[in-house]
């Protein structure tokens, strides 16, 4: 039997200790009548009434690629016409808001540079000349129509929701002085400030170009912290401070609340 998906969610997470599931804020609200099993992934693919699948990436570049591609080459699975979403938290920068959403119009990759020891004021990074360009720009057409729900929505205040340039990486970082070097790395490619910060979503476009499926994605993120801390905490006391993930639940809510004006405007 093939499942044909109208939407396909991919949060990062179920469980993760002390923190809201990305998964369940899904799968709490929307009628779940079947859980696909396929190898390739840690989790099953919940399928709902409204033809949506919903499954975990897993946290990280390497599982979300995985998972994606694993989806995209199974034939049980047809995502010829689904609109494909990331839908999750992130860091931003202190000039915006805990709750914010953005919506990604590029992903790149924090990953792929050089780093070395300067011996100066200089910034210890260069572009890595042995892999491709880590960037990918993402549809405009979807985004613009976002852009347009938002304006048009009661639910959603539109000064709240941005779109702008995410940054992707592995490595989990925190500080100024880290966010002045991704600054650097984002306008090596041409983009302005980036405004947001995560861990998959260079994986999933990969494995969705691979598959020539990107121009299907789109992504949704709330803000749950920032990426330094906005007082005179260190950098260090910040990030392990109990309070670090405290906006996770309303970033979440407010991604999701986006995202599912997308998935209604997509299915009529």
């Amino acid at each position: 039997m093939v499942n044909s998906l109208r939407t396909l969610i991919l949060p990062a997470f179920d469980t993760l200790e002390s923190l809201p599931s990305e998964y369940a804020a899904w799968t709490d609200q929307l009628s779940v009548v079947e859980h696909l099993s396929l190898r390739g992934l840690d989790h099953s693919l919940a399928i709902t009434d409204r033809s949506i699948g919903i499954v975990p990436t897993g946290i990280g570049k390497s599982n979300a690629a995985t998972t994606v591609a694993t989806l995209c080459a199974n034939p049980a699975v047809d995502l010829d016409d689904t609109l494909i979403m990331t839908v999750g938290v992130a860091g931003g920068r202190p000039s915006l808001s805990i709750g914010d959403v953005v919506v990604s119009s590029a992903v790149v990759d924090w990953d792929r540079k050089c780093r070395y020891d300067s011996g100066d004021d200089s910034i210890p990074l260069k572009i890595n000349p042995y892999t491709e360009a880590g960037v990918f720009e993402l549809n405009e057409n979807l985004i613009r129509v976002t852009d347009r729900l938002v304006s048009e929505s009661d639910s959603c205040h539109t000064e709240s929701v941005h779109i702008g340039t995410n940054v992707c990486g592995d490595e989990l970082w925190h500080g100024a002085e880290t966010a002045h070097h991704v600054q650097w790395l984002v306008e090596q490619h041409g983009l302005d400030s980036y405004l947001i910060t995560e861990m998959e979503d260079f994986g999933t476009a990969t494995g969705l170009k691979r598959h020539n499926r990107l121009s299907q994605y789109l992504s949704i993120r709330g803000i749950s912290n920032f990426d330094r801390p906005i007082d005179e905490t260190s950098a260090s006391e910040n990030m392990f401070s109990d309070g670090f993930e405290a906006g996770f639940q309303i970033a979440i809510s407010n991604a999701v609340s986006v995202a599912q004006l997308v998935i209604a405007d997509y299915n009529t």
